[in-house]
């Protein structure tokens, strides 16, 4: 009996597999030849490698990279590796800056990575921990390394995958929650602080008055041994 013959696209992008074939069984819409068709108009992702030798500490590294026009790039994903398996003598980071620039104080900064973690990903919905998901727009990006200790020269590689497809919709961060620290309203603070005062009168206890030692004594014992 005869196999039947691969999808094309699916094993390039399993992702988008599954989020169409989803669409499809909620919708019921959607053929699985649309979906064949959708995948196969969605380029293969692209992997760009670049390389860099770190030496010494408290520096950076830069590696920009070009995010194009077209066809869209829907998701990034980027992995830091070094040759030195020896966290005692090298110590990098990884981290992410987008097309509006990698100096200091950047609008462009996405997130970074201390020692204990060396990949992550960002797109328009959502992104890896401590990075800001996004619209993810064409122009120079750059993964920066921090290099935090390198006593060693240390041949360290970047790879960066480009994916291609429409973007999903771009994450809006929620309403900021009050904390410990609110804005005081009329009358709050002076309320607070008769409060305070009040539980502290309340509360504190009053040392007793204690008589010196032997001083009731002598003049009781004085007075009976008169005659």
């Amino acid at each position: 009996m005869p196999s039947n013959p691969p999808v094309p696209g699916v094993g390039r992008n399993r992702r988008e597999f599954l989020k169409l074939a989803g669409a499809a069984g909620i919708g019921g819409a959607l053929a699985p030849t649309a979906i064949v068709r959708a995948l196969a108009s969605s380029p293969p992702s692209q992997t760009i490698t670049m390389t860099g030798v770190a030496a010494g500490y408290g520096q950076y590294m830069y590696f920009p990279f070009t995010v194009p026009a077209a066809p869209e790039v829907n998701r990034i994903d980027v992995s830091v590796v070094h040759d030195v398996n020896n966290s005692n003598v090298v110590k990098l980071g990884a981290g992410l800056f987008d097309q509006r620039g990698a100096q200091y104080q950047s609008p462009g900064f996405r997130g970074v990575y201390g020692e204990e973690r060396s990949q992550f990903f960002v797109s328009a919905e959502s992104a890896s921990q401590s990075f800001i998901p996004g619209t993810i727009l064409p122009g120079t990006w750059t993964v920066v390394v921090p290099v935090f200790l390198a006593t060693v020269p240390t041949n360290v590689t970047v790879t960066v995958t480009l994916n291609f497809g429409k973007q999903g919709q771009a994450f809006v961060p929620g309403k900021a929650q009050e904390g410990i620290v609110r804005p005081a309203r009329r009358g709050t603070a002076a309320t607070c602080t008769r409060t305070r005062r009040r539980a502290a009168t309340h509360g504190a206890r009053t040392p007793r008055r204690t008589r010196r030692p032997g001083r009731g004594t002598q003049s009781r014992s004085a007075s009976t041994s008169s005659p």
